[in-house]
């Protein structure tokens, strides 16, 4: 069975996916959550099918299973997936977030080792350093996100 709902991420991942959501969102609604947590089962039908496609966790390692990433897919104007869109942007903002993605998944996220907190400060010393009126808007965005959740 896929599990999409952002409610089965741990934690603090959960509220940078969330945060992540809300602002590509803007941008791109028709952005969902395909995967979030994955069983060991489902992770280990998904190696022995696709590994020799392309790189897939094995059962043991996979950020699906502890509840530490997300694939997300676009939606078409059928409402059917397509994994065919700007991928760069949503990796951009993801990485704003406290999030990395992996070269060879461009629909994958995954929480990286940063607090929210540190992650707000980094996105305030880059506002200020910042040049650029979309990406000031941008990190702007993202620290009042966070801020809905309790941080200051």
């Amino acid at each position: 069975m896929i599990e999409n709902s952002l409610d089965k991420l741990v934690w603090e991942c959960r509220i940078k996916a969330k945060v992540l959501k809300t602002i590509v969102n803007k941008k791109y609604p028709w952005l969902v959550p395909f995967e979030t947590y994955r069983s060991r089962p489902r992770q280990a039908w998904l190696y022995s099918q696709l590994k020799w496609k392309w790189p897939v966790a094995k059962p043991w390692t996979s950020k699906h299973e502890q509840g530490k990433a997300i694939d997300r897919v676009f939606l078409n104007k059928n409402w059917q997936p397509t994994w065919k869109w700007d991928y760069a942007y949503v990796q951009y903002v993801a990485w704003m977030c406290g999030m990395i993605g992996v070269k060879w998944e461009s629909c994958h996220t995954q929480c990286d080792w940063s607090s929210i907190v540190s992650v707000m400060i980094k996105n305030s010393s880059r506002y200020n350093k910042s040049k650029l009126s979309w990406e000031q808007k941008l990190l702007g965005d993202i620290n009042t996100e966070f801020r809905k959740y309790g941080y200051k």
